[in-house]
């Protein structure tokens, strides 16, 4: 198993990097993907030697694990301004299937997102537990709920949250859990 977190660009590319890795990237230059144009965003390659550390676009990125024999390439929306959600899914539904991902499974922490994703056809989708902040907690997003996502497979949980009573409840909901 393998986790792709797909973020935008300023300019609406997707790419591959999570916020934290932008900073490390960007040696604490850059916050988030969406400050950049992907033309700027890759300029940061030149100062990097080793081909593991470069930033990839997603679909880049998802070239790479597609069709290597893994049972699950989990992608890790992350809707992050100045685009956030809007077209988000369908832009990433559409590279995943231009590649013949079968193995994707699609997650994030917005409930919209994933609910899209499965409209849009998406037959593999969880959503994430996290209690991290008083906003994640106000939108509900602190429980297990059938009303969340429907039709979910996975629960997507914050260490931190991890207890007997939490994998009960997602034993109870015929979820599979990942940390």
């Amino acid at each position: 198993c393998v986790e792709i977190d797909v973020a935008r660009t300023r300019d609406g590319a997707l790419v591959a990097m999570h916020a934290r890795d932008m900073r490390s990237f960007t040696r604490g230059r850059i916050a988030d993907a969406g400050e950049l144009t992907l033309d700027e965003l890759m300029m940061f390659n030149e100062d990097v030697e080793d081909a593991g550390q470069r930033a990839l676009t997603f679909r880049q990125a998802l070239r790479l694990v597609v069709g290597r024999g893994m049972t699950q390439i989990t992608i890790d929306f992350k809707e992050n301004p100045p685009l956030g959600r809007k077209g988000l899914a369908k832009a990433v539904l559409d590279v995943t299937r231009e590649l013949g991902c079968d193995e994707c499974l699609f997650w994030g922490k917005d409930d919209e997102t994933i609910r899209e994703v499965q409209n849009l056809g998406a037959r593999r989708v969880g959503y994430t537990v996290a209690n991290f902040s008083a906003a994640v907690r106000a939108a509900g997003m602190d429980v297990i709920s059938q009303r969340r996502v429907r039709r979910a497979e996975v629960l997507a949980v914050q260490s931190e949250m991890l207890s007997s009573a939490l994998m009960r409840g997602a034993a109870r909901h015929k979820l599979k859990t990942h940390v």
